[in-house]
């Protein structure tokens, strides 16, 4: 039996990142499906990433924060390609919302895994959509707490953790080790110390999933 541990660095706020939880699900499916006598296991760990250092406080209109950031005609350009990598992958990217700190949804995510694989994947799933198509504030505690609740967690008890200092410091010290590792961009992929690069078709996945199978067979 092989053991694939799927290790994602990744931000809350990037679109590519959200796309990588599509393809990581396609490919474990596909493998499943090519491979229906398995008893392989697929084990994947978030790890927080900050793209922006200096993340607006409190949070701000996402279209006048990218714009200001990159022009109102690269901003254009940068919603069409998301527009049709969205359809490839159904997400409905809004080009509405509001964006800040990212630090409570990576401090959530993390607290989701202390209580399963299961819970912590809806919560992914949910932080992601509530940004890129719902227009919702994840920098809000609240609308956290409600993210939690929907995955089967108590609201309240969720909230009042957030509203603390619980789990800060891991974060941060998480995301600062990234970069220190070298890691500039996200989503970094990496299944059992092979980098997955930025080709994130299922294929890619594929090939990798083999490399890994075959040194563990030597």
């Amino acid at each position: 039996m092989t053991v694939f541990n799927i290790a994602v660095t990744a931000d809350t706020v990037c679109p590519f990142c959200y796309v990588a939880t599509k393809q990581i699900a396609n490919a474990i499916g596909a493998y499943k499906a090519k491979n229906p006598a398995s008893t392989s296991e697929f084990k994947v760990q978030w790890h927080p990433f900050f793209l922006a250092e200096n993340p607006p406080k409190p949070s701000v209109n996402k279209r006048q924060y990218l714009i200001e950031k990159f022009g109102a005609e690269m901003l254009d350009r940068i919603y069409s390609s998301q527009e049709a990598l969205g359809k490839e992958h159904n997400i409905n990217f809004s080009k509405d919302g509001i964006i800040g700190d990212t630090k409570d949804s990576h401090r959530l995510i993390n607290y989701g895994g202390t209580k399963s694989p299961e819970i912590q994947r809806k919560i992914i799933s949910a932080v992601y959509k509530s940004h890129f198509e719902d227009g919702l504030d994840i920098s809000s505690t609240e609308t956290l707490s409600k993210i939690a609740g929907k995955a089967g967690l108590k609201e309240d008890e969720v909230l009042n953790w957030l509203n603390s200092n619980a789990g800060v410091r891991e974060v941060e010290e998480e995301a600062a080790g990234a970069r220190a590792a070298g890691i500039k961009s996200v989503p970094n992929i990496v299944v059992s110390g092979h980098d997955i690069g930025t080709q994130r078709d299922v294929q890619s996945f594929l090939d990798v999933f083999q490399k890994v199978e075959e040194v563990e067979k030597v």
